[in-house]
């Protein structure tokens, strides 16, 4: 189930009837439910990119909707944005494959930009990291780097 956008949100950026006509697979002007199965992994897909870029970035994703709705408005927001974009790029893609250029080509690339600035240390307003120390060098990713037991072993001198 999708925490950042849904269908509305689809609908309200980009129009119920853009949607419809590029999840529209079989062409009958109707979504069925494998089309609308579609979006919803479109949705789903686009969280998944995203939550990729904050996890990068050093925050505590995916959120679940309680946290989500904790976030300030502005930045459920900008969640938001980047989701329907994303989704909506992806959701336009599998329709278009018969179209040379995707229109939502030049909005898809400034929205993960903005996800790679994210994730390259450009901080969020109002969202704080996940404080976790890791830098790789632990045993894995949950478990941070002062807790240096494991390295005994490890041909160090120590």
């Amino acid at each position: 189930m999708s925490v950042y956008a849904n269908h509305d949100d689809l609908n309200n950026f980009f129009s119920t009837a853009n949607i419809t006509d590029w999840a529209d697979k079989d062409r009958d002007g109707s979504l069925n439910s494998n089309e609308q199965g579609a979006i919803d992994a479109a949705i789903l897909a686009a969280e998944g990119i995203i939550d990729g870029y904050l996890v990068r970035a050093g925050y505590a994703a995916p959120f679940d909707s309680s946290s989500f709705a904790n976030l300030p408005q502005r930045l459920q927001s900008l969640i938001q944005q980047w989701t329907v974009i994303i989704a909506g790029y992806h959701i336009y893609s599998w329709h278009g494959l018969r179209d040379k250029v995707n229109p939502l080509e030049k909005l898809y690339q400034q929205s993960i930009k903005h996800l790679k600035e994210l994730a390259a240390g450009l901080s969020l307003a109002g969202l704080s990291a996940n404080l976790k120390v890791s830098f790789g060098t632990g045993i894995n990713q949950n478990t941070p780097t002062d807790q240096l037991g494991h390295l005994k072993n490890d041909a160090w001198d120590w």
